[in-house]
């Protein structure tokens, strides 16, 4: 029985990758590395696989979502049909910024390594051209660290994570020279690198750092959610060593923590520490197979022109998110036990920054409350310990909560970016935008957060989603979002976490 669990899992696992088959491919012949995965985790010819970028990259929002140039960015490698989307939404945010070298780091998928290998053949081929590899960048960071950082030819024989991000890279970054390096895991290896990568990119700025990975695997969709929720926050706080604990604890997964640890290590030691996470995805949002699926995210980190101001993403830290849930369990426990709401004394100035919230409570997985307010007009733990009696205590929807509950119920708190209106309500995007209508007279409206979609109607698509809000949350016809001359329609994201989280 082992054996054949073992097998079914090695199977699947090859499925969601993108159908992975053995080839002799991956093989440097002259000075050129020929493709080892074109026609399996991507279109195999030069027409097929432009076609196929050029739709992935029609479906992401023409939005510019980051105006400082990034340093890093962190995207998936599993076929394309899975995690195309999600690459590709992460290479176009970058579209309209150069970059000379771009840096690919992947993890050994099929090869034990011991040390870095860092390709030094000339050109990097795939259906759609050559692209030449930046041999002098790559000697360079040899030579900062021998013993740990060489080539292999054998690394890269059969590796997948490096090769499906030069097509995207070939398409956006046509004169872009790239450097293709497949790792291992281990600490030396992963210090050595990123202590390379700063000594060589110190006095440059026209280098992007590309770390290809995946997030859980082999987890129901809720479980691998929660995950790479997780995963995400570490990544988020920049918090390596936690990201570390989380992994070696169970928390989270990535198959690719040596390059990512690379990344997150050489872009605090150059300056950057603002991460700005684009899309979350799973595989079963594709096969509608939701038993056993590989998540994926594509994010970027930054250096910020604003240094000490967190407004955009919000990037609440661990410990003020623990206060946060702190703040809101006090407040409903002190207003059952006394009839008034306590007072906090809070020092920390980002608490002290205006958002809106949304606080849900849940008991045994069921919800228990939920209520929000929208304006950022009240500091962001006054809000909270508004919206914790409002949702114990003033949600139609179920009788007040009593202080018996209170062992039973988990707490939940969604801040808020502001309100944006759209044009354009299919291009909203599954776990990362909430969605609010609102009729014109402003005495009628409702609102799905950003959770709700993945979590309650995994297998639906956007217009589903709006239709479902219109009829059961507002009250209105379904068609009402497609109605702007008598309904605002308006997205928002939210930084969510649960008392579910640290415990």
């Amino acid at each position: 029985m082992k054996k054949l669990e073992i097998f079914l899992y090695l199977f699947v696992f090859i499925m969601c990758m993108g159908m992975l088959r053995l080839s002799p491919g991956g093989v440097v012949v002259g000075d050129t590395y020929e493709p080892v995965v074109a026609g399996q985790f991507y279109p195999g010819t030069e027409k097929e696989l432009s076609k196929a970028l050029d739709e992935i990259f029609e479906e992401v929002p023409k939005t510019e979502e980051v105006s400082e140039k990034p340093l890093v960015l962190i995207v998936p490698h599993a076929g394309y049909i899975y995690s195309g989307s999600t690459a590709g939404y992460g290479y176009y945010q970058l579209r309209n910024f150069k970059y000379n070298t771009i840096i690919i780091m992947g993890p050994t998928h099929r090869v034990p390594l011991t040390k870095v290998s860092v390709g030094t053949f000339k050109y990097f081929k795939t259906p759609l051209k050559k692209s030449e590899v930046d041999v002098d960048l790559a000697n360079a960071l040899i030579e900062k660290s021998p013993d740990n950082i060489g080539y292999d030819p054998s690394a890269f024989k059969f590796e997948h994570s490096v090769e499906v991000q030069v097509p995207f890279i070939q398409k956006l970054f046509p004169d872009a020279k790239i450097l293709p390096i497949v790792m291992p895991e281990n600490g030396e290896a992963i210090k050595a690198l990123s202590e390379a990568i700063v000594s060589v990119m110190k006095d440059r700025d026209d280098i992007l750092l590309v770390a290809s990975t995946d997030m859980s695997h082999f987890h129901d969709s809720k479980e691998a959610m929660l995950l790479d929720r997780k995963a995400i926050e570490y990544i988020e706080d920049m918090d390596y060593a936690g990201l570390i604990d989380g992994i070696n604890d169970g928390e989270c997964e990535l198959c690719g923590i040596g390059p990512v640890l690379t990344v997150m290590l050489a872009a605090e030691k150059l300056g950057a520490t603002t991460v700005k996470t684009f899309k979350y995805s799973h595989s079963g949002m594709v096969s509608g197979d939701n038993k056993k699926v590989v998540g994926y995210f594509s994010a970027v980190i930054y250096k910020s022109k604003t240094e000490g101001k967190e407004s955009e993403g919000m990037l609440l830290n661990k410990e003020q998110k623990k206060e946060l849930l702190k703040i809101a369990r006090e407040t409903i426990t002190g207003y059952l036990k006394t009839g008034k709401a306590p007072e906090f004394t809070v020092t920390d100035p980002k608490l002290k920054e205006k958002f809106g919230c949304f606080v849900t409570l849940n008991m045994d997985d069921d919800l228990r409350g939920c209520i929000g307010h929208f304006e950022a007009d009240t500091p962001l733990y006054k809000i909270v310990s508004k919206m914790a009696i409002q949702s114990s205590q003033h949600d139609p929807r179920f009788n007040p909560v009593t202080l018996k509950e209170m062992d039973r119920i988990e707490i939940e708190i969604s801040v808020l970016s502001p309100l944006t209106e759209t044009k354009e309500p299919l291009s909203i995007k599954k776990g990362i935008h909430g969605i609010y209508i609102q009729d014109k007279s402003g005495y009628r409206g409702g609102t799905y957060l950003p959770q709700v979609w993945s979590e309650h109607f995994p297998d639906e698509d956007a217009e589903y989603f709006w239709r479902h809000l219109c009829m059961f949350k507002a009250g209105f016809e379904e068609d009402a979002w497609k109605k702007p001359e008598k309904y605002i329609i308006m997205i928002y994201t939210a930084e969510i976490f649960s008392e579910k989280e640290f415990k």
